[in-house]
């Protein structure tokens, strides 16, 4: 599921950048997971072989107890059993393990409690007891630094289960929650990005559209305007072509009547000549005659 966040270019620089911690965290989460799986697994197989080795000399401490109470009374078992001893102190120490912090039981009473069996101490009476009793506290006490040592590692074992756990439960989130809802916010962001893009570019496109259709307006009326100035200018000077025509019409007239006029007066010489010539003709013949 994607978040509610405002589509722009921060929130796309910081989803980014979160995813790509995102990423970098669920990769070394992995190798921790891988690392704690491979330490858990080796701390399994050391504690199964350490509780083999407390079971069976618990089993051999509980047949030589058994033994013992068979050979001695219960009262004086149990007052045996009974009797004050220096009590254990156990110290605690922390040490890290894949940046896991694993608990150390130490019993520092151990070397004490060694040398004084070395001595061979007994801390009851020899008088109503047996040897079997001996063998039992014996065998007890060589399993109380093993139950120790298992104490130890069950602790680990329950501390790593728990970091494996987390950390299974970190890597799952991040795998299958977080990683694939900051995606899909960064396409459905990008989405939306593209979207205004192309909703800024067909804006743009029409805003120019819209001042080109301005300008061929302009044009337009810029031309209707030259037309009709032409218009005007050749309307007022349509007189004068009007009179310019009307005395080139006169001048032509004139000259025609003019040209008319001298081949009137033309023929006229012609026929006076022609009158002449026949008078002169005429009279010629009246002289000879005579």
């Amino acid at each position: 599921m994607a978040r509610h966040v405002s589509p722009n270019r921060m929130e796309l620089m910081n989803l980014k950048k979160e995813l790509q911690i995102a990423r970098r965290g669920h990769s070394l989460l992995k190798d921790k997971r891988d690392g704690l799986m491979q330490a858990f697994l080796a701390l399994i197989e050391e504690t199964l072989a350490k509780r083999e080795e407390v079971d069976l000399l618990l089993g051999r401490a509980a047949d030589a107890m058994a033994i013992a109470s068979s050979m001695i009374e219960p009262e004086v078992l149990l007052q045996s059993m009974q009797l004050s001893t220096e009590p254990l102190e156990v110290e605690v120490e922390t040490k890290s393990v894949m940046a896991v912090q694993m608990p150390e039981f130490k019993v520092p009473q151990l070397e004490t409690i060694e040398e004084e069996e070395e001595k061979d101490f007994l801390g009851y009476g020899m008088a109503q007891t047996t040897g079997d009793i001996d063998q039992a506290f014996e065998s007890l006490s060589k399993a109380l630094e093993p139950m120790l040592e298992l104490a130890n590692l069950e602790k680990k074992v329950q501390v790593m289960a728990h970091e494996l756990e987390i950390t299974r439960r970190r890597v799952n989130s991040l795998e299958h929650v977080l990683i694939p809802e900051i995606e899909e916010t960064i396409y459905q962001i990008e989405m939306k990005m593209e979207e205004n893009e192309r909703q800024n570019i067909v804006r743009l496109m029409k805003v120019k559209d819209i001042i080109l259709e301005e300008e061929r307006q302009k044009k337009l009326a810029q031309r209707k305007e030259q037309s009709l100035e032409t218009e005007l200018v050749e309307s007022e000077s349509l007189p004068d072509l009007e009179q310019m025509e009307e005395d080139k019409e006169d001048k032509e007239e004139k000259e025609d009547k003019k040209k008319k006029s001298s081949k009137k007066e033309k023929e006229k010489s012609k026929g006076k000549k022609a009158s002449n010539k026949k008078d002169k003709h005429k009279k010629d013949k009246d002289k000879n005659k005579d």
